[in-house]
């Protein structure tokens, strides 16, 4: 199966990333956390639910929810290596 996003569908995958990252980073260094781990969440975070949410509601990848529950697993294995890779050994 060949996973193809539109442009619609990147723009609106980086505007909930970022927001995310905008929004919720600084919230969680204000409780002590420390730089690297707070993008490290966050970015885990917000870029699996955000994938989600573009696979389900707009390209249409998910019919029900449970399809929609095993699609937000698999990328929030996938974004959290990710995230840790370019966050901690890159």
């Amino acid at each position: 199966m060949l996973i193809r996003f539109g442009y619609k569908s990147a723009f609106l995958f980086f505007t909930l990333v970022v927001g995310a990252n905008l929004l919720f980073t600084p919230l969680l260094k204000m409780t002590g956390m420390s730089s690297q781990l707070s993008l490290f969440v966050v970015n885990s975070i917000a870029s699996s639910a955000a994938l989600t949410c573009v696979a389900w509601l707009i390209e249409r990848k998910c019919e029900n929810i449970q399809q929609a529950s095993k699609w937000f697993g698999i990328s929030l294995v996938v974004c959290t290596a990710a995230s840790y890779y370019l966050i901690f050994i890159y």
